[in-house]
C-alpha cells in the first residue's frame, strides 16, 4: 500500500534498495563507532524526491538488525519545531522501537536498562539479592500471623516468587537507578523538563534536598515559565522537608497553573495537608 500511495514503506527497504552499495560502508561503519560508545552524525541532503526519507529509514534498518534501537522524527515549524527540545525529546520517545518492539519502544528500553543496572549491582554485591529474598519472606509470614496462623499457600508462595522476579530491588534502589538513568540523560539530551524528572528521581532516592536544589536551579533560570508542575515538584519536595508553610504556597501557584480539573484536585488535597502537617503522612 505504501509503494501504491508513494511513500517508503517502514521495513524491508533492503529488498527494494538500488545504488546504495557505495554507502553502505561508511553507514556501517558509523553504527560500528557507536557500537563501541561513540557517536556519528550524518546530514543528507538532497532534492525533494531524492530518496532521502529512503536512505535513513534504510539505515535504521539496518541498525535494528544490530540491536540498535531508532526512532524517526519529522521536523515541523508547527507541531514539531526544532527549537522546542521538549517537544522533539517527546516525538523521539513516542517514535523509538527495536527489532523487537515496535514504538513505542521507550518503555521496554528503560526497563531492560534497569534490570542491567540491577544485575551489575547484584555482581558487586553478590548477598544482595538474599538478603532481598529473606525480606520478602518476611513480608509474606507478616501475612501469615495476621491470618491467624493459616500457612501461606503454594499458590501464595508462587505468586510471591513471579513478584520476586519482578522487583527484585526495593522502591529506593529503582529511583537510584532511574536517577542515574536521568544523569546520564541529561548529559545527552540536556532541557529543563529532564531536570525536572532528574530532581524528582533524585528526591525519591532519598535526598528530597538534593532535588530542591535542581528545582531551585530551574526555577531561578526561568527556563519552564508558567508550567505548573514547577511549583508542584517545588512544592512536594518543601512537604517531605516538612517546611508546610513554604510547601503551601507555591501549592497555590501550582493551582493557578493546573490546565485540569484531576490536577486541581490532587494539588487541593496537598494544599490541604501542607495546612495541617500533624495529620498526613510526608511521604
Amino acid at each position: 500500500m505504501t509503494l501504491r500511495r508513494g511513500t517508503v514503506p517502514a521495513n524491508g527497504l533492503d529488498l527494494l534498495a538500488v545504488g546504495l552499495d557505495r554507502f553502505t560502508p561508511a553507514l556501517d561503519a558509523d553504527l560500528g563507532v557507536v557500537a563501541d560508545g561513540g557517536a556519528a552524525f550524518k546530514a543528507v541532503r538532497g532534492e525533494y524526491g531524492a530518496d532521502k526519507t529512503f536512505l535513513t529509514r534504510y539505515l535504521a534498518e539496518r541498525a535494528l538488525r544490530q540491536g540498535f534501537a531508532a526512532a524517526e522524527v519529522q521536523i515541523s515549524e508547527t507541531e514539531t519545531p526544532l527549537h522546542k527540545l521538549e517537544t522533539v525529546y517527546r516525538r523521539i520517545t513516542e517514535s523509538l522501537r527495536t527489532a523487537s518492539f515496535p514504538p513505542s519502544a521507550f518503555r521496554p528500553v528503560l526497563d531492560s536498562w534497569l534490570l542491567t543496572l540491577e544485575s551489575d549491582a547484584v555482581a558487586t554485591d553478590p548477598g544482595l539479592a538474599e538478603r532481598q529474598s529473606n525480606e520478602e519472606d518476611r513480608g509474606l509470614d507478616g501475612v501469615h500471623e495476621l491470618a491467624g496462623g493459616v500457612p501461606p499457600t503454594a499458590a501464595a508462595r508462587e505468586a510471591q516468587g513471579r513478584r520476586r522476579q519482578q522487583h527484585h530491588y526495593d522502591r529506593r534502589t529503582k529511583h537510584r537507578q532511574i536517577a542515574a538513568l536521568y544523569d546520564r540523560l541529561a548529559d545527552f539530551l540536556p532541557s529543563p523538563v529532564v531536570e525536572l524528572n532528574r530532581a524528582v528521581a533524585i528526591a525519591m532516592a532519598g535526598s528530597p534536598a538534593a532535588g530542591l536544589a535542581i528545582i531551585d536551579s530551574l526555577a531561578q533560570s526561568r527556563s519552564l515559565p508558567d508550567y505548573h508542575l514547577l511549583p508542584a515538584v517545588r512544592a512536594d519536595l518543601l512537604r517531605r522537608l516538612h517546611r508546610f508553610d513554604e510547601a503551601a504556597g507555591y501549592y497555590r501557584e501550582a493551582l493557578g497553573l493546573a490546565r485540569t480539573d484531576s490536577e486541581r484536585r490532587f494539588l487541593q488535597r496537598r494544599l490541604h495537608e501542607s495546612e495541617t502537617p500533624g495529620g498526613p503522612s510526608c511521604t
